[in-house]
């Protein structure tokens, strides 16, 4: 394909970077009505006891806040398996995920934390692993000091 810079053409770099018939819409799949987003979450000591999560928006993303977690909570999208090394994000806090990446940004634990993002049933589940492959107790993990995890997710707003 030839492209030119004609302000008409439908090749031109000018349409193209406007996003030309599809402005607005993210391409891939060609599934209509998803937005890309990128929230922080931060993983600290409970004020109490248990953890504390902190959701920021870095990109048309969700926030949310959580003191005091303990291991096997569930309630209003937000999940902290009893197993310890496993967080699960849902709706309403992230709306429906279709995708998701994520990565540490973050560690002040002292312990080197791996993270993986999956989705299941809409939502997205956090497994954190050591280097080693075993799995941390995230709230033994905090007691020193925090980290915190990047998250781009994929709804279908």
């Amino acid at each position: 394909m030839l492209f030119t810079d004609t302000p008409a053409g439908e090749n031109s770099l000018s349409y193209l970077a406007s996003g030309g018939a599809s402005a607005g819409a993210i391409l891939g799949d060609g599934t209509v009505g998803l937005a890309f987003r990128m929230s922080r979450v931060t993983i600290s000591k409970g004020t109490d006891f248990g953890i504390k999560v902190v959701i920021t928006s870095k990109f048309n993303g969700s926030t949310y806040t959580m003191d005091n977690i303990v291991k096997g909570y569930d309630s209003g999208g937000f999940k902290f398996d009893a197993n310890g090394y496993q967080i699960t994000i849902g709706d309403p806090i992230f709306q429906v995920a279709v995708g998701a990446i994520a990565y540490v940004a973050g560690n002040r634990t002292g312990s080197v934390l791996i993270s993986d993002a999956e989705i299941s049933s809409n939502s997205v589940l956090l497994t954190f692993t050591r280097e080693d492959g075993s799995y941390p107790d995230v709230e033994l993990a905090v007691a020193p000091n925090n980290f915190y995890v990047d998250i781009l997710y994929l709804t279908s707003e």
